[in-house]
């Protein structure tokens, strides 16, 4: 309808002038349909007593209950459910004045049930405004499922973007390949060819401290140009028989010595300090759409994710975004993980605990709450409100959950089954 008003049809602007005001249209609606049945009921009724006397009255409320039903009711609304934009634009010029006209009778009638708080007020809150419009571009996408095919799911996740916060895509702190400033530079090389990864964040002392962030790329480039460094001093030393070991690409390995006032990077050996970039610091109660816009801005691919006190709780990169859109994103280098949803033949599932429950509810359809945890480990936890042991079995929300595998204190694998009449 909106596009029709956009082409320029003159009936599609009354439809969206009406739905603006559905508290005046919906009285008018009311009223007319009100009006007509009882006076077509009235005029039966006098009609049957003049010609069948006092018996009159039992078939004019018979004939006039069938003929209300079916053709008043059923039929008219059946028909316009079937013909939506057609009878909407139809109705739609002949309902204008009519509303218009009947304003003495219904809005004294809406102040009235407002008295009851029958009748909602007119909305001025934009968010509230807002989440109606992506309501209804989620009614579009669903009825337009057999046209778009796959595309149905990464559209509902483009629009669950302004739902859904860092902390639910995010990597956990505990599965962060982090470099520990202390290191040399060897044990440093070692950890970076054996990871999967190419950016890594590097803290001094404690987790908590992060203070740089080192990519691959940026550190192997240090080492070949203080190789080709190293190289062409070790020749000029040679031809003058004045060997200088201090041109040794890691000769720098040492701290360098921290005043009373220096900050933690001061303790920090120099090749390391000029491989690493500036850690961006990000709450994690950042939406994913915010996040994606300052991937953009600040051209940064890796953002360390902290909770409102500060502390390290993991980190978000711009493949985590885009994977809640498009869904996971693997290469060549990717480390190959264990399926983390397994159907069985029963219809019973075996999920890995830190699975999202955001991701149950988008592939498999389960409501489980959300407001107060992100992966069905926690949920478990929670619900269980203490530590599990594995075997242990629970009822809740309408699944029967058994702890498959633990690790330490983690859930590591759960088998889910959904209870039918629940």
């Amino acid at each position: 309808m909106r596009e029709l008003a956009r082409q320029g049809d003159w009936r599609a602007r009354i439809v969206e002038k009406l739905c603006e005001r559905k508290d005046l249209l919906l009285g008018t609606l009311l009223i007319g349909n009100n009006l007509v049945n009882i006076f077509a009921a009235a005029l039966a009724t006098s009609l049957a007593l003049n010609l069948l006397g006092d018996s009159g009255v039992f078939w004019a409320t018979l004939i006039m209950t069938i003929a209300t039903v079916v053709f008043a009711e059923v039929l008219p609304k059946s028909w316009a459910l079937v013909h939506t934009d057609k009878i909407a634009l139809l109705v739609a010029p002949i309902l204008r004045p009519l509303v218009y006209l009947l304003q003495p009778v219904t809005r004294p009638l809406r102040a009235l049930l407002r008295l009851f708080g029958a009748t909602p007020e007119r909305s001025s809150d934009a968010l509230l405004e807002n989440r109606e419009r992506i309501e209804t571009i989620r009614g579009a996408i669903d009825t337009h499922t057999p046209i778009l095919h796959g595309g149905r799911r990464m559209l509902h996740s483009v629009l669950d973007l302004d739902e859904t916060s860092l902390e639910d895509v995010m990597t956990h702190r505990k599965e962060v390949a982090m470099v520990d400033a202390s290191w040399d530079y060897d044990t440093i090389a070692r950890f970076v060819v054996e990871s999967a990864w190419t950016r890594f964040p590097v803290f001094y002392k404690s987790d908590d401290n992060i203070i740089g962030l080192l990519h691959a790329k940026a550190f192997f480039r240090r080492w070949y140009n203080d190789g080709i460094r190293a190289h062409g001093l070790e020749k000029e030393a040679t031809d003058t028989k004045s060997y200088n070991d201090s041109s040794s690409p890691v000769a720098d390995e040492v701290p360098i010595e921290a005043s009373a006032d220096s900050s933690p990077a001061d303790f920090v050996s120099a090749w390391l300090r000029s491989c690493l970039s500036d850690p961006w610091f990000v709450p994690e109660k950042t939406r994913l759409r915010d996040q994606l816009r300052a991937f953009q801005k600040r051209r940064e691919h890796v953002a360390i994710v902290v909770d409102e006190y500060g502390a390290f709780m993991g980190i978000a990169t711009l493949e985590d975004v885009l994977e809640q859109i498009v869904g996971n994103i693997d290469d060549e280098h990717d480390i190959s993980t264990p399926q983390e949803i397994i159907s069985l033949a029963d219809g019973s599932h075996i999920v890995a605990g830190d699975v999202p429950l955001r991701t149950l509810r988008r592939e498999l359809g389960w409501n489980l709450p959300e407001d107060k945890v992100v992966t069905l480990a926690g949920l478990v936890m929670q619900e269980a409100r203490d530590l599990t042991t594995q075997g242990q079995e629970f009822v809740f929300h309408g699944f029967r959950f058994r702890i498959l595998r633990k690790e330490e204190n983690r859930i590591a694998s759960i088998h889910a089954h959904r209870l039918k009449g629940t």
